[in-house]
């Protein structure tokens, strides 16, 4: 139902006959997790506030939990606030983001020979919550001929609001 309201938007805003492909691409596995980021975020800020601190590098972030849990012994955390946050970071290992520009890569590489008249181009759209390079999120990314475009974080479970169709709709 999404994929149908969203072509007729687009067809609507643009001008250009958007169609739907039987080809599918999975997103594939998570590039980055959303505790391996807040764990990096967090070490970076104990970083610039406290240089003689050496915290683990951000290439480990079990490390780096396992670091965070140690401050937090030390400050005298009650033992069932550091399970709930340990608990918390290994559902956030989880979940995460894929990278918009591998996931454009993918779909060059699965339909970048497909030849029809007409065609401009692709524009794969998946429900992953996407990045890249220093962008945390993206609602797309495009390069000539192929883009591709999330509607992660126009779910209301995402933000844990309840679901608003007119909202993301009307941002078409």
């Amino acid at each position: 139902m999404f994929i149908d309201e969203l072509l007729s938007k687009l067809n609507e805003a643009t001008g250009i006959k958007y169609t739907v492909s039987s080809i599918k691409l999975e997103p594939g596995k998570i590039d980055r997790s959303y505790a391996a980021q807040y764990l990096s975020k967090v070490c970076e800020k104990i970083r610039a506030e406290s240089p003689d601190i050496k915290t683990p590098d951000d290439k480990d972030p079990n490390a780096q939990l396992d670091f965070l849990i140690g401050i937090f012994r030390q400050k005298k955390i009650p033992k069932k606030d550091l399970d709930i946050f340990r608990t918390n970071m290994m559902n956030g290992f989880k979940v995460g983001q894929r990278n918009a520009s591998r996931l454009l890569d993918e779909l060059q590489k699965q339909v970048g020979t497909v030849k029809e008249e007409g065609l401009i181009g692709f524009l794969g759209i998946t429900e992953a919550d996407i990045y890249d390079k220093d962008n945390n999120y993206l609602f797309g990314l495009a390069r000539t001929g192929f883009a591709v475009m999330s509607y992660c974080r126009f779910k209301g479970d995402f933000n844990q609001e309840p679901q608003q169709r007119r909202v993301w709709l009307s941002v078409l």
